[in-house]
């Protein structure tokens, strides 16, 4: 009968627990980091469901433009067109947007490097290390949103009101408001506006995590943080019109949530294609300008044109004769 003294025992015990593999307290801490992204990623999907379902209808309808309208600008291919022809008749703003550009490029393709040759194998031998690798695999590509809109800071406001000047946008939301159109404070323009992207940055960044699910990710990322993408965008064309301040605004937003859910939607997803992400971003910018045209515009006249009508049958009805 073999005789094992404790010091072998010892060798033995530690030997078969170097066996082990995944080790228990790393079994543990990866099943519970596990279970934390499934319950946070069940929130934000249970978050967008409930707001898409809640919020109210919009008032938006689909308007028949006359031919020298609109519907010169339905294609990408008619919008691109129109960017160009602004940026090569304002030479600055082409040198800035091509400047910004590059930055754009730069930043994502450093992002990804660093995602995938030092993070990427600082956490391959971990205990979570096969949940988070394939994070950092799609992260960048998920995040591309947050480097253009730290690349065109400041560009983005600027080039929404040249669009809006060139296209006519502009003329016609300062008649909804009786020819006034707000500028921003001193306090607006610094604090708030950049709270907002903050936010925004916030929201991208937070929803990025779906990058977990392959092929998805990318799509629920758009899907979660579209709509506040989209209301960065505009903040300073609606603070134009009066809706100043952050509650003001979001209520305003929250009214036509629909049509900012999926102009922002598809705005995420064109700015997360690698490399032409950049100018993606300046066309979704452009873009916005057709956006506020159509809800503050468009949608304004319709609304003021179905009670025009009301009032005229309420009349006709009441006195007997015909509408006016």
């Amino acid at each position: 009968m073999t005789t094992i003294i404790p010091r072998q025992q010892a060798v033995i015990l530690q030997h078969n627990q170097e066996r082990q593999w995944p080790p228990r307290q790393h079994r543990k801490s990866g099943s519970f980091a596990w279970n934390s992204l499934k319950v946070l990623f069940l929130a934000i999907l249970l978050l967008a469901i409930i707001s898409l379902v809640a919020a109210p209808a919009t008032t938006y309808h689909d308007y028949a433009y006359e031919e020298d309208n609109l519907v010169l600008f339905d294609t990408m291919g008619a919008r691109l067109r129109g960017i160009g022809r602004i940026l090569v008749a304002n030479p600055t703003t082409c040198f800035g947007a091509l400047l910004r550009i590059a930055m754009a490029i730069f930043l994502e393709i450093s992002l990804d490097g660093f995602l995938k040759t030092v993070v990427t194998p600082a956490i391959a031998g971990t205990g979570i290390g096969i949940l988070v690798t394939p994070l950092t695999f799609f992260i960048g590509q998920a995040l591309q949103p947050i480097i253009h809109s730290v690349s065109f800071l400041i560009f983005d406001d600027r080039f929404l009101d040249i669009a809006m000047e060139s296209t006519g946008t502009k003329q016609k939301l300062v008649k909804t408001t009786n020819g006034k159109w707000h500028r921003l404070s001193l306090v607006e323009g610094i604090i708030t506006r950049h709270c907002l992207k903050v936010l925004s940055a916030w929201c991208v960044g937070l929803a990025g995590l779906c990058t977990l699910i392959p092929v998805l990710g990318p799509i629920l990322t758009a899907l979660l943080s579209g709509w506040i993408v989209a209301w960065d965008y505009v903040y300073v064309p609606l603070s134009g019109m009066g809706y100043v301040g952050f509650v003001r605004q979001f209520w305003v937003v929250y009214r036509d949530f629909r049509r900012y859910y999926w102009f922002g939607f598809w705005a995420v997803l064109l700015e997360e294609i690698p490399l032409a992400g950049p100018v993606m971003h300046v066309y979704n910018i452009y873009s916005a300008t057709f956006l506020l045209e159509d809800l503050y515009w468009n949608g304004a006249a319709a609304a003021t044109s179905s009670h025009a009508a009301m009032i005229n049958t309420t009349i006709a009805a009441v006195t007997g004769h015909k509408e006016l």
